[in-house]
Protein backbone atom coordinates (compact mmCIF):
# COMPACT_ATOMS: atom_id res chain seq x y z
CA UNK A 1 0.00 0.00 0.00
CA UNK A 2 1.37 3.02 -0.87
CA UNK A 3 0.97 6.36 1.23
CA UNK A 4 0.83 9.63 -0.68
CA UNK A 5 -0.10 11.97 2.52
CA UNK A 6 1.69 15.16 3.05
CA UNK A 7 5.00 14.59 4.89
CA UNK A 8 4.12 17.67 7.04
CA UNK A 9 2.30 15.49 9.18
CA UNK A 10 5.07 13.63 10.62
CA UNK A 11 5.46 17.22 12.79
CA UNK A 12 2.50 15.81 15.00
CA UNK A 13 3.93 14.30 17.87
CA UNK A 14 2.61 10.48 18.43
CA UNK A 15 1.86 10.18 14.25
CA UNK A 16 4.32 7.91 13.31
CA UNK A 17 3.10 5.46 16.05
CA UNK A 18 -0.39 5.53 14.86
CA UNK A 19 0.21 5.33 10.87
CA UNK A 20 2.32 2.27 12.18
CA UNK A 21 -1.13 0.85 13.55
CA UNK A 22 -3.41 1.71 10.63
CA UNK A 23 -0.64 0.56 7.92
CA UNK A 24 -0.28 -3.10 9.74
CA UNK A 25 -4.44 -2.80 10.27
CA UNK A 26 -4.86 -1.94 6.16
CA UNK A 27 -2.14 -4.48 5.13
CA UNK A 28 -3.34 -7.52 7.38
CA UNK A 29 -6.23 -6.47 9.35
CA UNK A 30 -4.25 -6.51 12.92
CA UNK A 31 -6.95 -4.85 15.24
CA UNK A 32 -6.03 -1.07 16.30
CA UNK A 33 -6.46 0.04 19.71
CA UNK A 34 -9.30 1.29 21.43
CA UNK A 35 -8.49 5.12 20.45
CA UNK A 36 -7.65 4.64 16.75
CA UNK A 37 -10.93 1.77 16.45
CA UNK A 38 -13.14 4.41 17.17
CA UNK A 39 -11.76 6.63 14.74
CA UNK A 40 -11.92 3.88 12.13
CA UNK A 41 -15.50 3.49 12.75
CA UNK A 42 -16.60 7.02 13.14
CA UNK A 43 -16.87 7.14 16.80
CA UNK A 44 -16.46 10.76 17.56
CA UNK A 45 -17.17 10.61 21.51
CA UNK A 46 -15.51 7.34 21.63
CA UNK A 47 -12.38 8.33 20.15
CA UNK A 48 -12.22 11.86 22.43
CA UNK A 49 -13.10 9.62 25.30
CA UNK A 50 -9.92 7.58 24.86
CA UNK A 51 -7.63 10.33 23.57
CA UNK A 52 -4.74 11.53 25.78
CA UNK A 53 -3.96 15.13 25.61
CA UNK A 54 -1.79 14.54 22.14
CA UNK A 55 -3.83 12.56 20.53
CA UNK A 56 -6.92 14.79 20.59
CA UNK A 57 -5.30 17.31 18.50
CA UNK A 58 -4.55 14.19 15.94
CA UNK A 59 -8.17 13.48 15.14
CA UNK A 60 -8.81 15.92 12.34
CA UNK A 61 -5.01 14.67 10.67
CA UNK A 62 -6.09 10.85 10.76
CA UNK A 63 -9.45 11.55 9.66
CA UNK A 64 -8.34 12.93 6.84
CA UNK A 65 -5.24 10.10 6.59
CA UNK A 66 -7.62 7.04 6.50
CA UNK A 67 -10.11 8.93 4.36
CA UNK A 68 -7.01 10.21 1.85
CA UNK A 69 -5.08 6.73 2.35
CA UNK A 70 -7.20 3.53 3.71
CA UNK A 71 -9.69 1.27 1.35
CA UNK A 72 -12.83 3.22 1.23
CA UNK A 73 -14.42 -0.34 3.06
CA UNK A 74 -12.13 -0.43 5.97
CA UNK A 75 -13.80 2.34 7.76
CA UNK A 76 -16.64 4.31 8.66
CA UNK A 77 -18.78 2.08 10.66
CA UNK A 78 -18.31 -1.31 13.36
CA UNK A 79 -19.31 -3.24 11.27
CA UNK A 80 -16.73 -2.48 7.76
CA UNK A 81 -14.01 -2.38 10.65
CA UNK A 82 -14.98 -5.72 12.14
CA UNK A 83 -15.90 -7.18 8.11
CA UNK A 84 -12.07 -5.68 7.32
CA UNK A 85 -10.46 -7.30 9.97
CA UNK A 86 -12.03 -10.69 10.06
CA UNK A 87 -11.54 -10.90 5.79
CA UNK A 88 -7.74 -9.52 6.04
CA UNK A 89 -6.58 -11.71 8.74
CA UNK A 90 -8.26 -15.14 7.07
CA UNK A 91 -5.76 -14.37 4.27
CA UNK A 92 -2.73 -14.80 6.64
Amino acid sequence: MEHTFRQDWFRYPMIAHLLDSLRAYGESGRPTGDFLRCVLENDLFGAVARADWQNERLIPRLCEYIQNEMPSASYGSPEKVDKWIITHRAAL
